[in-house]
């Protein structure tokens, strides 16, 4: 039994698994070098599959021909399947080497309200779901001031209005200025479809009554128009009397009792005279108050500037101070008894929570000016449109 099971293990047995344990590594970091060092032979490759094949890979060369390339030119008039586009007036926007003026396809409503669909996923997030120029990115670029933004064009501009449908397209398709091309994006088709609802929500701002088809709703609305006009009292009349020498209080006027002569030529001119000299007081106050809040606008507007250049002087010193204090909370892991250390990190963490503050005032104060801004902006338009009112209440005489 003690010669088949000695008590102690031969000397030999531990070096022999040593070796043997560091020789199993030899392959592993044979093949290890291998992939990590570059070489111009081909890598061994134990199950080949079809790595290798009696083929010519790009940019290859190949003897049989003069140049060596394996890659042959391509053979002059080539075109790819399905994209000929020889047809320029449907692909390009072009007729007869201008700006095609009308549509390569019929316009039907099916194709407009497509045209609608696509227009609200691309065309919306700048021009706005009426083309005005005023989609959310467009308000958040205004919003940030940063002066590299250039706003989007208004599709009711008369410039905008005046071009061909052809430019229009040519647009969508490779962009202009800032506006990406959306060409890869947007079928052809889709594209024309885009170009007539563009079309459509011009026309939509531009209508009047000579637009309008049937003949019973036609003069129904210009006699409505007609009666507004009647109903509302002339220029420079006080406002205690209405027109036909009636007060508004239902009594006669001096002007119109009993034995008061007819009005002559000569006063009905001196009436129309202190009308018109009524309506240039009205748009001359109109015009004043257009100016004041012109100038409000345009000091709100600096204000923004202003708050939004301070906004980032507080937030570099604020990521300042964050990393001076994220460099004491390490020393403070080294040193933690460290008085000095101690004290500056509570100085600079006061420093950093005023420093926030500050910035969230200002952040407050910009939303302060954006609402008045809008609203001054709201008001400004309510003038303008008064003015209009005005002028064209008294034949657009001024």
């Amino acid at each position: 039994m003690n010669s088949l099971f000695p008590d102690k293990m031969p000397a030999w047995i531990k070096p022999t698994i040593v070796l043997l344990f560091v020789i199993s590594w030899i392959p592993l970091a044979m093949v290890a070098q291998r992939r990590a060092t570059p070489t111009p032979q081909p890598r061994m490759s134990l199950i080949p599959d079809m790595d290798k094949q009696e083929k010519y890979t790009a940019q290859s060369s190949n003897p049989l021909f003069k140049d060596g390339r394996a890659m042959r030119p391509l053979v002059a008039g080539t075109v790819a399947y399905g994209q000929a586009h020889d047809d320029t007036w449907l692909y390009r926007g072009i007729r007869g080497g201008q700006w095609a003026t009308d549509f390569p396809i019929k316009p039907t409503e099916s194709m407009m309200l497509r045209g609608q669909r696509q227009f609200n996923i691309y065309c919306s997030p700048c021009h706005g779901l009426g083309g005005f120029g005023n989609g959310m990115v467009a308000v958040h670029a205004d919003a940030l001031m940063e002066g590299t933004w250039t706003p989007p064009a208004n599709l009711h501009d008369k410039l905008v209005m005046g071009r061909p449908v052809g430019h229009i397209f040519n647009t969508i398709t490779n962009g202009i200025r800032n506006m990406p091309p959306y060409g890869p994006q947007i079928s052809v088709e889709d594209r024309w479809a885009i170009v007539l609802y563009v079309r459509a929500l011009q026309r939509s701002q531009a209508g009047s009554i000579n637009d309008v088809n049937d003949p019973s709703e036609k003069g129904r609305l210009q006699a409505e128009r007609m009666s507004q006009v009647k109903t509302q009292p002339p220029a420079g009349t006080a406002t205690g009397q209405a027109e036909g020498g009636v007060s508004n209080s239902g009594q006669p006027s001096p002007s119109t009792t009993e034995g008061a002569q007819p009005t002559s030529p000569q006063a009905s001119n001196v009436h129309k005279g202190s009308g018109l000299a009524s309506t240039r007081a009205s748009l001359a106050k109109a015009e004043k108050l257009h100016l004041e809040m012109a100038r409000k606008i345009a000091e709100l507007r600096q204000s923004r500037i202003e708050l939004c250049k301070m906004i980032e002087d507080s937030t570099a010193r604020i990521e300042a101070k964050r990393s001076e204090l994220w460099n004491l909370k390490l020393a403070l892991r080294s040193n933690p008894g460290d008085k000095q250390l101690q004290a500056k990190r509570s100085e600079i963490a006061k420093e950093l929570d005023a420093l926030v503050k500050e910035k969230e005032s200002k952040l407050a104060k910009i939303n302060s000016d954006l609402d008045a801004s809008e609203k001054a902006d709201s008001t400004f338009l309510k003038q303008t449109e008064h003015s209009k009112e005005i002028a064209d209440s008294n034949g657009g005489r001024r």
